[in-house]
């Protein structure tokens, strides 16, 4: 009798915190993909803007004509994409393997990626810093936004 009363009151708490987790994704997803949405948008004018405004052309002419290479937008874009994405899974805290393992591929796609821009010699040195910089200065405002999101929300 205990065994059953132990099991229900078991089965009890798991729905309880099943709501409690289904309400906080929710609420997470309410605010942070307008968050994410918007900050896509602006990356993505960053790089149309650099798409305009040449600062750097590539060391290696990979068509016909010259193109743009700063800042590296593989770079930025990666960087961008992987960092919100970790950000995004850490809302989830009770996972802490799942987090960990996201962290990991993230860091490695984000390594891989700039390093194979560097070394397949298609990017000068510069445009990987200045996209490495860009980037990190949108993270950091978009992360910024989100902390003042939250603190606004109570």
């Amino acid at each position: 009798m205990d065994t059953q009363i132990e099991l229900a009151s078991n089965l009890s708490q798991q729905k309880e915190r099943n709501v409690y987790y289904a309400k906080e994704i929710k609420e997470m997803y309410h605010y942070n993909w307008n968050s994410v949405s918007n900050f896509y948008a602006i990356v993505i004018l960053f790089y149309v803007f650099f798409e305009f405004v040449i600062i750097n052309y590539r060391p290696v002419i990979l068509s016909h004509s010259l193109e743009a290479s700063f800042p590296s937008s593989h770079t930025v874009i990666v960087i961008c994409i992987m960092v919100t994405a970790m950000l995004q899974f850490h809302y989830l805290r009770d996972k802490k393997v799942c987090l960990w393992t996201i962290d990991i591929a993230s860091v490695l796609i984000i390594v891989v990626t700039v390093v194979g821009r560097l070394i397949s010699g298609v990017h000068w040195f510069t445009d990987i810093v200045a996209g490495i910089l860009l980037s990190s200065a949108l993270v950091t405002l978009y992360y910024s936004i989100l902390k003042y999101i939250e603190e606004k929300k109570g």
